[in-house]
């Protein structure tokens, strides 16, 4: 339950910095270079080369691909804000508005 309101929020949060930012035009042309979270933590780094693995996959267009590695990712440490940004992220790019399962 926890997950979900979070990941909800960083969707609402992830939507609406890009309608501020973007021009209706723009808005498919989002890209994981434009914002970066700092000072990102990992419990373990084999999650980190996970995450970083599947933002690849993202920024080459791959989004069903990098979906499948970030939630591999997020099973693994549920409370990582990094990797929920990323799934809200991807999840905005492909129009993917409900995750839920």
């Amino acid at each position: 339950m926890k997950i979900n309101i979070l990941f909800n929020i960083a969707i609402f949060l992830l939507v609406i910095s890009c309608l501020n930012n973007k021009s209706s035009n723009e808005y498919n042309e989002i890209d994981f270079t434009q914002k970066e979270i700092k000072n990102q933590e990992f419990k373990n780094p084999k999650v980190k080369e996970t995450n970083d693995t599947a933002v690849e996959f993202a920024k080459k267009g791959e989004n069903s691909k990098a979906e499948t590695i970030f939630l591999e990712a997020l099973e693994i440490e549920p409370d990582n804000y990094t990797i929920m940004s990323n799934i809200g992220l991807n999840s905005l790019i492909q129009k993917k508005y409900n995750l839920r399962k």
